[in-house]
């Protein structure tokens, strides 16, 4: 007599990421908060595997998943939230800068940075020296994308903001 036993949400992802199929795998983690750190990995080696085959566009939006899922889960444990926290938060603007020319996929996870309200002046600067970067001066339909991204974080940026200045400069640029 043949029986079957369902495996846990656990072990069917494991085997899912383990033989490269994504997609599926984080859509059986679906919204489950007491899944988010196993999410989180999951995400990450997805983003990771996105940049060894040179998608830094598509990896960009895998770690700005990760970064909404970090800012929005709601743990039910200590472990669970250290667990989650653990990811290093520079690392894919490491893996991002190793995209060739225009850093669009940087770009756009450096926006997203700023649109959760979590960026730092180093984020900044970085966002802004992607901005600057000589590909984009020749596409007027880009400087013009991150003029208005970049006039938009102003005014939602305190009076006080130091970068402010800085950031006029360049968009005269």
């Amino acid at each position: 007599a043949l029986k079957l036993t369902e495996c846990p949400v656990r072990v069917r992802v494991d085997r899912l990421v383990r033989r490269g199929i994504y997609l599926p795998a984080l859509a059986m983690l679906g919204g489950d908060d007491a899944l988010a750190p196993l999410k989180s990995q999951v995400l990450l080696q997805y983003a990771d595997s996105l940049i060894s085959k040179m998608n830094f566009d598509a990896a960009a939006v895998q770690y700005c998943a990760l970064l909404e899922l970090r800012l929005g889960a709601k743990m039910s444990t200590r472990s669970e939230h250290d667990a989650l926290m653990m990811i290093d938060e520079g690392l894919p603007i490491r893996r991002l800068l190793e995209q060739p020319g225009v850093r669009t996929g940087l770009q756009t996870y450096l926006e997203a940075v700023h649109e959760k309200k979590c960026a730092s002046s180093e984020h900044t600067q970085l966002l802004i020296q992607s901005y600057a970067h000589p590909h984009d001066r020749e596409d007027s339909a880009v400087a013009s994308k991150h003029a208005q991204f970049l006039s938009h974080w102003i005014r939602d940026a305190s009076p006080k903001d130091e970068w402010n200045e800085r950031v006029d400069t360049v968009i005269e640029i």
